[in-house]
């Protein structure tokens, strides 16, 4: 950490990591610190290690708020009422359109796509009608 961050406020920036690695937003961690997360970020700009820092423990408050979706499951199982399943089924749709947004090669929707166009199985005159078609009629450009 750079000259400014270590001395003065190592303690606050451990604590913020560590709060957020458990699962705590950077807004929640900083609140608990006294601190705006507007504070902490210039933190992080201003030292090349603590981006690090930052960054696992932003990647590991995406895991823990992911594994939460497991017990807002079983948490819906065990609903005794139709609008506590609702409710829950809300928080876990958020939840995960959350995660596809900050970490979509993780957490997206994986998209498979298989167009495949053979034009070795057509006859001549399968092909011709096929770019006249594509053309328009007298397969003009």
């Amino acid at each position: 950490m750079s000259q400014n961050t270590t001395a003065e406020n190592a303690a606050e920036i451990s604590q913020i990591l560590a709060s957020m690695e458990e699962g705590s937003s950077l807004r929640k961690a900083c609140k608990e610190v006294g601190i705006t997360s507007a504070t902490f970020l210039r933190w992080v700009d201003a030292d090349e290690e603590l981006q690090n820092q930052y960054a696992r423990a932003r990647a590991r408050l995406l895991d823990v708020q992911a594994e939460e979706l497991e017990e807002i499951g079983e948490q819906a199982a065990r609903a005794e009422t139709a609008a506590e399943v609702a409710g829950l089924r809300l928080q876990s749709d958020n939840r995960k359109w959350l995660l596809s947004k900050l970490a979509p090669k993780k957490y997206g929707e994986k998209l498979e796509i298989d167009q495949r166009t053979t034009l070795t199985n057509l006859t001549e005159e399968q092909i011709d009608a096929r770019i006249a078609k594509l053309y328009g009629s007298g397969g003009e450009a």
